[in-house]
């Protein structure tokens, strides 16, 4: 089973990504449960904040109360994180480029990477700002969009953006 499976991995990485644990730790982690080098010493890269997942995982808000330097605290709310996609899923991701993909995470092959395959670039929506009707499943926005696909399969990680859940098929799996 690949590491990046167990729950120890998870906790680790959500550790490094809210600064509560060393990367040093996670890429330790990742050799001492057989990682290469090279591949766990991408964990000492700092995540992006697009690591931290899909938006409707940010519903789960909990109460967190906070105090700041001078005078002063305050209270707030915070939202718990997941360090990782999940494997069979798929997801509109958009990368720092602007460009947007959608495909369906085969593995994890990196501390934040993803190998997707069935992956197609939306090369434009034509219809302006609607990434949310797109991932939602809006047919309509769906068929409008032009799509680039990619028939090997796709890495991707640092430099995303936002990763948002992809409802029903991608668009190469539906034919579009």
């Amino acid at each position: 089973m690949t590491p990046y499976l167990l729950p120890d991995f998870a906790a680790l990485a959500t550790a490094v990504m809210e600064g509560d644990c060393p990367a040093a730790v996670l890429s330790d982690w990742l050799k001492s449960n057989g990682i290469n080098d090279v591949k766990a010493d991408e964990a000492l890269e700092p995540p992006t904040l697009s690591q931290y997942l899909a938006r409707h995982y940010y519903d789960d808000n909990e109460p967190s109360v906070g105090s700041g330097r001078g005078s002063g605290r305050g209270s707030g709310s915070g939202s718990e994180r997941i360090a990782h996609m999940e494997t069979g899923k798929a997801y509109l991701i958009e990368t720092v480029d602007w460009f947007a993909w959608v495909g369906r995470v085969k593995r994890q092959v990196g501390p934040w990477e993803y190998e997707m395959e069935s992956c197609s670039k939306i090369a434009e929506t034509n219809n302006s700002d609607n990434w949310h009707a797109l991932a939602a499943g809006d047919q309509k926005a769906r068929k409008a969009a032009t799509y680039r696909h990619y028939t090997t399969p796709v890495i991707l990680g640092l430099g995303a953006v936002v990763k948002i859940e992809w409802v029903g098929k991608t668009p190469q799996e539906a034919g579009l």
